[in-house]
């Protein structure tokens, strides 16, 4: 057993915090990247509070933290980087309180500060093992609604299914009014009309988006691949590219490359060329449907709808939201305050990073910035330069950082915590392993559970 190996076994039973984060992690799936929590709003809610609690409650009878936990923040980077975001949420409080007082501060910190000592639970008292299980499950998850999405997505093309009812997310301001086609299996929003009539749904399962749905079926892929799950990858890719999301399809292609060229078998190979057949099969399913359709120009509809420079098309929605939070800091240069984007802007921001300009102001962005930059940093060094799961939670958060130019931020959902959790265990324990001393302080330390006093 080679010194890393050492490092990364565990010897000790799992802790009650660790399997209430567990259980509290897998419920908090409802709310991203799939929205079923507006099923029924205030029972998640409900669910949410208790879970949270009894979480809580856990930690009080078995206070117990992870030996990696304990030494995370004496690693130089993570530090600084704690460091940073601290004085982000400085900024962003005193915004707030700037603009719109007292009681809206304490409801968005409020949020954000849960996320964080979540995100933070799950450093300090999650083991590898259980990162491992969870990661395993989630990807099982991801899998499920694929294959349930892809069905959908064909079945919709072939005349097999029609929405049963419609279904009333959030409003994204001035473009979205949040209303979705429910159908059995997924909602549908944004369906690419054929010519002569019919439409392909672009696959987005539970979620808000297609582009949501893409972004986290593209972390599943990536934990697929890595773990060597070739069907699994096989039927994660399909599902990716009926989402027919550009920007995960670009993040993704360049994930794979970076993370396969460095590891290239025989194996990986038959994995790709398995996603490749899959693909091929759904596809050909649609087109032998529509023999004589004019495929070109869906291809060019589509296009249009995407990197056009007008309003209404990807690029150029997410060019006039850039513009619109020009404006508003060059009115509020210390920012409007958390929630400020939705209350005074009236869009939901495409580039996730924009917001923290927005809301924070110049010197919180700057704090902000620093802070996911160095993580991102960390990230692609490890994808690039490591092997196991640091390089694949590596480039995980690379994904993390892309899809903030044109989804949701690095740090908006626990589920996006979490990740950055799993990445930063696991960077701390592959610096660990470089040092003799650690290990062996390490190993001392696993072998007596740890408690907080």
């Amino acid at each position: 057993m080679d010194t890393h190996e050492r490092v990364l076994k565990s010897r000790r039973r799992a802790s009650l915090p660790e399997w209430g984060l567990v259980a509290f992690f897998s419920y908090t799936l409802l709310s991203y990247p799939f929205y079923l929590k507006y099923l029924e709003y205030s029972a998640y809610q409900a669910g949410f509070v208790a879970l949270l609690l009894v979480v809580l409650v856990l930690f009080v009878v078995e206070p117990r933290v992870i030996p990696v936990g304990q030494i995370t923040l004496r690693q130089l980077p993570i530090a600084l980087g704690v460091a940073s975001y601290a004085v982000y949420l400085l900024a962003l409080g005193a915004a707030s309180l700037l603009n719109a007082g007292e009681g809206y501060l304490i409801a968005e910190l409020g949020r954000l500060l849960v996320k964080i000592v979540v995100g933070l639970a799950f450093v300090a008292c999650v083991s590898d093992r259980a990162y491992r299980w969870m990661l395993d499950r989630y990807t099982d998850v991801m899998l499920v609604a694929a294959i349930g999405g892809t069905v959908l997505v064909v079945g919709a093309v072939l005349g097999w299914f029609s929405p049963i009812g419609t279904i009333q997310l959030p409003s994204a301001g001035l473009r979205d009014d949040g209303i979705r086609d429910a159908y059995i299996l997924g909602f549908a929003w944004g369906a690419l009309p054929l010519p002569g009539g019919g439409k392909i749904i672009r696959l987005q399962s539970f979620t808000d988006e297609p582009g949501t749905f893409a972004f986290a079926l593209l972390i599943a892929l990536i934990w697929a691949v890595h773990r060597r799950r070739g069907y699994s990858a096989a039927g994660l890719t399909t599902a990716l590219l009926l989402t027919w999301s550009i920007g995960a399809l670009v993040a993704g292609l360049g994930a794979l490359i970076v993370y396969l060229w460095r590891s290239l078998s025989i194996r990986r190979l038959s994995m790709l060329g398995l996603m490749v057949l899959s693909v091929a099969a759904i596809l050909g399913v649609i087109v032998a449907d529509h023999p004589a359709m004019p495929w070109s120009e869906v291809a060019d509809r589509y296009l249009q709808s995407k990197v056009g420079l007008s309003e209404g098309s990807s690029l150029g929605d997410r060019l006039s939201d850039i513009g619109a939070v020009v404006r508003v800091v060059d009115r509020h240069p210390f920012g409007l305050g958390g929630g400020g984007v939705a209350r005074v802007v009236n869009v939901s921001l495409g580039v996730g990073w924009m917001r923290a300009l927005a809301e924070a102001g110049f010197v919180g962005f700057t704090a902000y910035v620093l802070a996911l930059g160095i993580l991102t940093w960390l990230g692609l060094r490890s994808a690039l330069a490591r092997r196991g799961d640091v390089a694949a939670l590596g480039s995980i958060i690379v994904i993390l950082a892309f899809a903030a130019f044109q989804r949701a931020r690095m740090d908006e959902s626990i589920w996006h915590w979490w990740l950055m959790a799993a990445f930063v265990r696991e960077f701390t324990v592959a610096r660990m392993a470089g040092s003799s001393k650690s290990v062996e302080s390490l190993e001392r330390s696993d072998a007596a559970p740890q408690e907080v006093r």
